[in-house]
C-alpha cells in the first residue's frame, strides 16, 4: 500500500516513528543514532522501546522475555495480550502525552512486531492482532515505520557479535529466516506508512538513510504544517489570526497553538489578548499581554445589558499578529 493511502497516525502535534526489523537488523544502534541526530537538529526526542518504557510495561517485559517466571508463558494468546497490555499502558502513560506536547517519539518495535511474531509466526492471524493492537493504542499508529532490511548473513553476524547478551525467548522460539521473510511483507501487514531502509553497511551509512526516510514524516506533522500556515499568514500581511484559523486537514487546535506559541517565542509573531463579552461574544478591548488583561479592573461594553464587565467575567482569546505590526494599546477597543 502506498504511504499516502495509509491512515493518519494520531492527529496530535508530535511525531511517532517506529523502528522494525528482524533480530540483528541493527534497531538498537539506529535507535540511539537517530535520536542523537534529531536532538542535534534541535528537536525534542523521546526514546522508548517495546515492551517497556514505563514501570508496568518493564515488569511485563521481564515476563515476556522469560526472565521472570521462566517457562510459565506457553500460550500464544497470552503472549499477545501481555504485549497489548504493556502497549496500552505505555500509550496512555507516556506516548500520548509526549505526542500532545509536540515531541518526536522514537519507538524500538511497535504494532508491526506483534503482527509479524504473534499474528503470522504464532498463527494467531493478522486481523485478530491488529484489532487488539489498535484497541491497546486507542487507534494511534505510527506516522512512519522504518523497516530495517538486512540479509540473513549480516543479521547472523551481528547476533554473534553481541558480548554475553542473553538470548530472547521469542527470538529463540522462532525461525530467523521465516521472521525476515515475514518482515518483507510488513507493508501489507502494518497499518502505518512503512519505509524500507537498507541496514547493510556501517552505522553512519544506515543513519543517513534513516534520516532521509523520516524527513517526510517530520515535514508532514500537524505542528509543522501549522507552522508553515502561520508563516504564510504573517508574510501575507494578515493583521491578525487565531489558532483556530490554522486548523483543518489533520491540523488540530493543539498543533496550531503549539506552532503559534513557538513562533511567538522566536519573535516571528506577537500575541495579543482580546477581552470578549461573555454574552454577545464581541471583542471589547485588546491588551498587549496576558498580565495587562488580568490587571484590568473592568471593561466597558456597549453590546449587552451591562455597561461594563469586571475583568474576571470576561473571556480572554489570544490573537496573533506579525511581529513588525503595531502592538495594541492595552485596554483599547478594537478598530
Amino acid at each position: 500500500m502506498a504511504i499516502d493511502a495509509k491512515p493518519a497516525g494520531h492527529g496530535l502535534p508530535g511525531v511517532l516513528i517506529a523502528l522494525e526489523g528482524p533480530d540483528g537488523a541493527g534497531k538498537t544502534t539506529l535507535h540511539a543514532g537517530l535520536a542523537a541526530a534529531l536532538c542535534a537538529q534541535g528537536r525534542d526526542v523521546l526514546e522508548l522501546r517495546e515492551p517497556g518504557g514505563c514501570e508496568l510495561a518493564e515488569h511485563l517485559r521481564r515476563i515476556l522475555k522469560g526472565e521472570a517466571i521462566p517457562g510459565a508463558l506457553t500460550s500464544a494468546r497470552a503472549e499477545a495480550l501481555l504485549f497489548a497490555a504493556a502497549r496500552a499502558q505505555l500509550i496512555d502513560e507516556v506516548i500520548r502525552p509526549a505526542l500532545a506536547a509536540g515531541r518526536i517519539v522514537l519507538l524500538d518495535r511497535f504494532i508491526g512486531s506483534s503482527l509479524v511474531y504473534q499474528g503470522e509466526a504464532r498463527g494467531l492471524g493478522r486481523q485478530a492482532i491488529l484489532d487488539v493492537s489498535l484497541f491497546a493504542t486507542g487507534g494511534i499508529v505510527a506516522d512512519r515505520t522504518l523497516l530495517l532490511a538486512v540479509s540473513d548473513e549480516t543479521a547472523a553476524a551481528r547476533r554473534a557479535g553481541r558480548d554475553g547478551e542473553a538470548g530472547d525467548r521469542i527470538e529463540e522460539s522462532t525461525d530467523a529466516r521465516m521472521i525476515r521473510e515475514l518482515y518483507g511483507r510488513l507493508d501489507e501487514l502494518d497499518p502505518s506508512p512503512v519505509v524500507k531502509v537498507s541496514a547493510e553497511g556501517s552505522p553512519p551509512e544506515v543513519l543517513a538513510r534513516a534520516l532521509d526516510a523520516v524527513s517526510g514524516a517530520l515535514a508532514a506533522s500537524p505542528a509543522a504544517r501549522a507552522r508553515r500556515a502561520a508563516l504564510e499568514l504573517a508574510a501575507s500581511g494578515s493583521r491578525e489570526f487565531r489558532a483556530r484559523s490554522l486548523t483543518g486537514g489533520g491540523v488540530t487546535l493543539a498543533a496550531a497553538q503549539q506552532a503559534l506559541d513557538e513562533l511567538a517565542a522566536e519573535g516571528v509573531i506577537a500575541a495579543q489578548w482580546d477581552a470578549v463579552c461573555p454574552e454577545s461574544g464581541r471583542t471589547l478591548a485588546r491588551f498587549a499581554s496576558e498580565e495587562d488583561f488580568k490587571a484590568s479592573p473592568a471593561v466597558r461594553c456597549g453590546h449587552c445589558d451591562e455597561d461594563e464587565h469586571p475583568a474576571q467575567a470576561l473571556r480572554g482569546w489570544v490573537t496573533y499578529r506579525p511581529a513588525d505590526s503595531a502592538a495594541p494599546r492595552s485596554g483599547a477597543a478594537p478598530q
